[in-house]
């Protein structure tokens, strides 16, 4: 119960700071709109009707779809633990009874709750008539959502070692960009580097997702490839982080609790 009150005050502060969800909806828009005239010009200066096995609609949607994630996918919860750990706040936290991992999972979907709605509504749009695996789909968005919070939790370890997390920024948003899939799918790439990076943690929680949604249906077999490696990285990633975060608190020192 009370992680969910912690959801709804998520949810709470992200209507409070309107401002901010606005910027960012605006640069993602501009970011995505110049993706899909740069595919467009691709598909008209080329003059075939596919590229890399992908109609320009199709193109569409999954530029589209990447963008909405990648709005859901912040770094919030990695500067956030980060924040709390700089500050020395973590004292007070970790005298209450609660689990931190999922009170900052409990925040960030709070944060994200109208997102994540929206792209729901989405996946039951573009997977209606296929009943069971548009349901396992909305499951893999939401092990997705946990996936990536896990991710940026276990780099926000990193704050009990490094003076500045700042130079962070930049690297995992390359990373993102490319692994996840961001400007094109990743199929599109060598055989050898779409293999070596399918798999991984960031084109899960967004490339996959997405060729989930546009052809998971068709194909349950990726769908529950998928699904499950998702749920295997999660728990991977859940016993590294519980680790690091008590080899970090032995390195901390709090101070004025």
């Amino acid at each position: 119960m009370k992680y969910i009150s912690n959801l709804f005050l998520g949810f709470q502060n992200s209507l409070v700071y309107r401002a901010n969800f606005l910027i960012s909806l605006v640069t993602r828009l501009l970011q995505v709109g110049l993706s899909l005239l740069m595919w467009r010009a691709l598909y008209l200066e080329s003059g075939q009707t596919t590229i890399h096995g992908y109609s320009q609609t199709h193109m569409m949607q999954y530029l589209i779809l990447t963008g909405l994630l990648s709005l859901i996918f912040t770094f919030e919860p990695l500067f956030r633990l980060a924040r709390q750990i700089k500050t020395g706040k973590i004292s007070t936290l970790l005298l209450r009874p609660i689990n931190l991992n999922l009170e900052s999972l409990s925040n960030f979907v709070g944060a994200k709750l109208i997102l994540i709605g929206l792209l729901g509504v989405l996946i039951v749009i573009l997977t209606r008539g296929y009943g069971l695996s548009m349901l396992l789909i909305l499951l893999y968005a939401l092990v997705s959502v946990a996936l990536w919070h896990q991710i940026m939790f276990l780099l926000g370890t990193l704050a009990f070692w490094l003076v500045q997390m700042w130079p962070l920024r930049p690297v995992i948003s390359a990373l993102y960009l490319f692994c996840g899939g961001l400007l094109f799918p990743l199929d599109v790439l060598p055989t050898w580097a779409y293999q070596g990076l399918r798999f991984s943690p960031l084109a899960l929680v967004s490339s996959d997702l997405v060729q989930t949604v546009l052809q998971g249906p068709r194909q349950p077999q990726l769908l529950f490839l998928y699904l499950g490696l998702s749920i295997v990285w999660l728990i991977a990633l859940v016993g590294i982080s519980r680790w690091l975060f008590r080899v970090g608190l032995h390195k901390f020192e709090g101070v004025g609790v």
